[in-house]
């Protein structure tokens, strides 16, 4: 079973929406859905070319697993970020 996080923009708006996903055998994947808002003809045009196989030159950006090491820092950051926070919190409430 897959154990999926996603995280919208503030306004809840799904345009912008990135997911982080632990699979069944423990891979850490991030997707990324960045909504365009080409053209119906430029997306037939870029769809052809992707079914023709065609790959951009910076590789995909829409989805990537995490290495452990990636996942480690991302768990540092967000700790440090929460922390962060919660002190912001308390100064207010104390001040």
């Amino acid at each position: 079973m897959f154990e999926k996080v996603e995280i919208f923009r503030e306004d809840g708006n799904p345009e912008h929406t990135f997911s982080f996903v632990v699979t069944p055998n423990n891979r850490t994947l991030l997707e990324v859905f960045l909504h365009n808002h080409h053209s119906l003809l430029r997306r037939v045009v870029v769809a052809f070319k992707y079914v023709l196989g065609y790959k951009s030159q910076w590789g995909h950006w829409d989805l990537l697993e995490l290495s452990e090491d990636d996942v480690q820092r991302l768990w540092v950051l967000l700790h440090r970020r929460r922390a962060e926070i919660l002190n912001a919190k308390t100064k207010v409430q104390d001040g």
